[in-house]
């Protein structure tokens, strides 16, 4: 009695060779077709016939091809399979062998995912490792305050006391007043925009800055509401600056709103400081206003800090 081996691999055989003699066959029709045709129709008809008796008979290779290929590759995979003392089959070992063949293919498609994983992480912490970094200085920072300022080429005096505001908080012992006109002196008849535009290059991977980005952007947009007039070229200004330093949209359109909840809130103290009522009441109102204001800047912060 023949092995299983050798009926599998008789069986494999036979259905390719069936195949492959088909195919031929079909070739062979195809191509008396062809004589025939020749002689009923015109040239283009005959070319169109033999275009077909050659990708028939190419098919019909390829099947045959494939066919013995699946043969011979069962037949390999049959001989590999364990086998008794006597030469036969182990059908239980054969078993074995293919359950850890499976487990063994899953472990090694986990360890692949697991690896492709790793190596996506690693690609994008790279990625946001090669982020523009910048690093502002005091000087820097006052030069784009003073562009925005400058935008909608209106320069209030509202303005200009909030960047003396704002340079005290740099440093304290610093004269607002002379940095202003050093400020407008260096940049006069220049181009708000350009000017920034080279100041954010020259910042740009810079060692020597200590202000946070995120910091800087709500400088400028506070003093671009100080007027209370936020112009669409102040705004447009600060966008373009905050895309350059690659802080999120949604940054700014947040630090925005608060800034204008805080004006609200503190033009509602002022009338209510005003009002004609009773004094605890308008302590404990005041306070009230005072503790809301107080929230939105402790969270402007944490948002500063992210």
């Amino acid at each position: 009695m023949s092995s299983l081996k050798d009926k599998f691999s008789k069986v494999m055989k036979d259905l390719a060779d069936n195949a492959g003699e088909q195919l031929k066959e079909t070739g062979k029709y195809a191509a008396d077709g062809l004589k025939e045709g020749t002689k009923k129709v015109s040239q283009k008809v005959a070319d169109a016939s033999k275009v077909a008796s050659d990708q028939a008979k190419k098919t019909g290779e390829q099947l045959y091809g494939l066919g013995k290929g699946v043969a011979d590759r069962t037949h390999t995979a049959v001989n590999n399979l364990p086998k008794d003392k006597k030469g036969n089959i182990d059908v239980k070992a054969s078993i074995e062998k293919m359950s850890n063949d499976a487990l063994d293919a899953i472990e090694q498609n986990l360890q692949d995912q697991k690896e492709s994983k790793q190596w996506t992480k690693e690609v994008l912490e790279e990625i946001k490792n090669k982020k523009k970094s910048f690093n502002f200085d005091e000087s820097s920072c006052l030069i784009l305050v003073y562009c925005v300022m400058n935008a909608d080429g209106n320069l209030s005096s509202e303005e200009e006391e909030k960047f003396k505001e704002i340079c005290g908080e740099f440093n304290p012992s610093t004269n607002s007043l002379e940095v202003l006109s050093t400020v407008k002196d260096q940049t006069h008849d220049i181009d708000v925009t350009e000017l920034a535009n080279k100041t954010l290059e020259e910042s740009e991977n810079s060692t020597d800055g200590t202000v946070d980005p995120k910091l800087l952007l709500w400088d400028l947009i506070v003093v671009a509401w100080s007027d209370h007039a936020y112009s669409e070229e102040e705004r447009s200004l600060i966008s373009n600056i905050r895309e350059k330093l690659s802080i999120d949209e949604t940054v700014q359109m947040e630090m925005e709103q608060s800034y204008r909840t805080i004006l609200a809130l503190e033009k509602e103290k002022g009338q209510i400081s005003q009002a004609d009522i009773d004094e605890a009441e308008k302590t404990n109102k005041s306070a009230e206003l005072y503790k809301r204001i107080e929230v939105i800047r402790s969270s402007i912060n944490a948002l500063i800090l992210d």
